[in-house]
């Protein structure tokens, strides 16, 4: 992958705005602003893949693994004709998250029980661990990417941030479908400039009407029934928040104070 690079830091007080008003890409799931109250061009969405034409000049960070991503591979971490630059940081790591739900979410005496079983059959250990993040819900599955990515959060946090900064293009966050990684991305990022809990709570509920997901069909990948994870309710986000701050989260993560307060100058004096 390639690293991004940075010019010499506009000031905030020239930092060049593009109009985000006009702007609507309707055949992209979940499209909207991460700060509907800023004109500061800083976009969230579902996979973009089908209609990157009408995202001229983005730069886009695309948070979901590779496979998952149905563009060619050079594409990726480079610029596409009308001046699309797509950098891919994934947050979803398979083998660090059973892990993690055998660490973390597991009590003692399921720990105990399944590595019993698992002497008889590994499939039993397995279907312990998906019962185990289903039965937790988003709540459970949001902990465990949080947990699990600190250093790619950081990363790609950092990235938005300085290119927010440095560049006068819009920019869009996505994965899949926009509300998970997506959401505890922007989560993060409204948190950093001080949004009020409910308005991020807000902001993260919409992915449900956006979606209109059908929860009475399963869907299975890999072992783990990916229905129980649909809808972005509530309390997915309450839980998250009060995570986040329980476990000092934010300061886990490794940000330039300096771009981060010209960050915060650029959101909240950008207001329409």
């Amino acid at each position: 992958m390639v690293a991004l690079s940075w010019p010499l830091a506009l000031s905030a007080s020239v930092y060049i705005i593009v109009s985000v008003v006009s702007l609507q890409v309707t055949s992209i799931k979940n499209f909207r602003p991460v700060f509907p109250a800023s004109s500061v061009p800083l976009f969230r969405s579902g996979a973009p893949d089908s209609d990157l034409a009408s995202l001229t000049n983005f730069t886009i960070f695309d948070l979901r693994n590779s496979d998952e991503i149905n563009l060619p591979d050079d594409y990726i971490d480079d610029d596409v004709d009308n001046g699309v630059t797509i950098v891919n940081r994934p947050l979803l790591f398979p083998d660090r998250v059973w892990s993690d739900v055998r660490d973390n979410e597991w009590t003692l005496v399921e720990c105990v029980t399944s590595e019993i079983t698992s002497i008889f059959s590994s499939s039993s250990y397995s279907k312990s661990l998906y019962s185990t993040l289903e039965n937790g819900g988003i709540s459970s599955l949001y902990r465990v990417i949080l947990r699990t990515s600190v250093k790619e959060v950081n990363e790609v946090i950092n990235e938005i941030i300085s290119t927010s900064i440095t560049s006068k293009n819009p920019i869009l966050i996505n994965c899949a479908k926009g509300k998970d990684r997506t959401g505890l991305i922007c989560a993060i990022l409204h948190l950093l400039v001080g949004i009020d809990d409910d308005i991020i709570i807000l902001e993260y509920s919409k992915s449900e009407g956006n979606l209109n997901e059908d929860r009475t069909v399963n869907y299975k990948e890999s072992g783990l029934d990916w229905s129980k994870f649909r809808g972005s309710p509530s309390i997915a986000m309450v839980d998250t928040l009060d995570y986040i701050r329980s476990e000092g989260y934010i300061n886990k993560l490794n940000l330039d104070v300096d771009k981060l307060n010209d960050f915060k100058i650029i959101i909240n004096n950008n207001k329409q």
